[in-house]
């Protein structure tokens, strides 16, 4: 939960950005990685997510930074200075084996999707397609553990992604996570993606100079600390406003940035990371 703490780090964050700080370049994922490692490792997931923002300079580190936010404010205990994937899908065709347990509890078969499958420390593995079945942690250079990444995808092409095959990996007690709010996750990577794109859209609106939409910004994120501060995942309707304000300002400002840059690939390609919730989120208030 977010307190003083977190409102003092988050304007002194803000003080930074308005010094010029954050003009960071991080040619690839390897270098992103690092710049997040510099993150303090006592700040709470809003704070490391908005952080991370900050040290984004496109839009597949601003997902990144969401994403290791969300699995944070989901799942207590996880080692802090790493990378995290919360590897739950798995092949429906049948074709490759989903994972099991067997009697002398061993893990095997595949997850289909690993976030960041190059550079990731550990998973956070659930046996089968649903988080009912528990949640287990592993580190993922365990040798009963092959990572295989894809060729990249057309969305967030930067951003690795891959497969995880567990190959009777042996499970003791300490891989399993008691502590999670797991059944949330969509929920908590949606708020966190507007919380890591405040900082990126900062930078951009800095960019374009637009002192106004820069300042709606701010007070976009003020809104959303005060949410994180109470249960963001306990109110469908309130969630829902705030991401259709983000949304809206990410549109406002991609607008912005293709009028000006019109070859701008990131915008173009990538876009649609700041609006793809709304279906989701929509659906969980409508829920009866």
């Amino acid at each position: 939960m977010a307190g003083p703490k977190t409102m003092n780090t988050v304007k002194s964050l803000l003080a930074r950005f308005t010094a010029g700080e954050f003009d960071i370049h991080s040619a690839s994922e390897a270098a992103f990685k690092s710049h997040w490692l510099g993150i303090p490792s006592d700040s709470n997931p809003f704070e490391a997510a908005f952080h991370g923002g900050l040290l984004a300079d496109r839009l597949a580190w601003v997902f990144l930074a969401a994403y290791q936010g969300a699995i944070r404010d989901c799942f207590n205990g996880l080692p802090k200075r790493a990378w995290v994937s919360f590897a739950v899908s798995e092949d429906r065709s049948g074709k490759v084996p989903g994972t099991k347990i067997d009697e002398q509890r061993r893990l095997s078969g595949t997850k289909t999707w690993v976030a960041a499958v190059d550079h990731v420390d550990y998973l956070i593995v659930t046996p089968g397609l649903s988080v009912a079945h528990g949640c287990l942690l592993i580190e993922a250079n365990s040798p009963e553990v092959l990572l295989t990444a894809r060729q990249p995808a057309d969305f967030l092409s930067d951003m690795s992604q891959g497969s995880a095959t567990f190959n009777q990996f042996p499970l003791l007690a300490e891989h399993t996570i008691t502590d999670h709010t797991a059944q949330h996750f969509g929920l908590a990577e949606a708020f966190f993606v507007l919380v890591a794109g405040c900082g990126f859209l900062l930078k951009e609106t800095g960019r374009m100079h637009a002192t106004t939409l820069q300042d709606r910004l701010i007070k976009h994120l003020q809104d959303l600390e005060q949410c994180y501060a109470g249960n963001y995942k306990g109110d469908g309707n309130l969630l829902l406003a705030l991401y259709e304000t983000g949304s809206n300002i990410g549109r406002e400002c991609a607008a912005l940035v293709l009028n000006a840059e019109t070859s701008n690939q990131d915008w173009r390609a990538n876009g649609k990371l700041l609006g793809m919730y709304g279906r989701s989120l929509r659906n969980n208030v409508n829920r009866p």
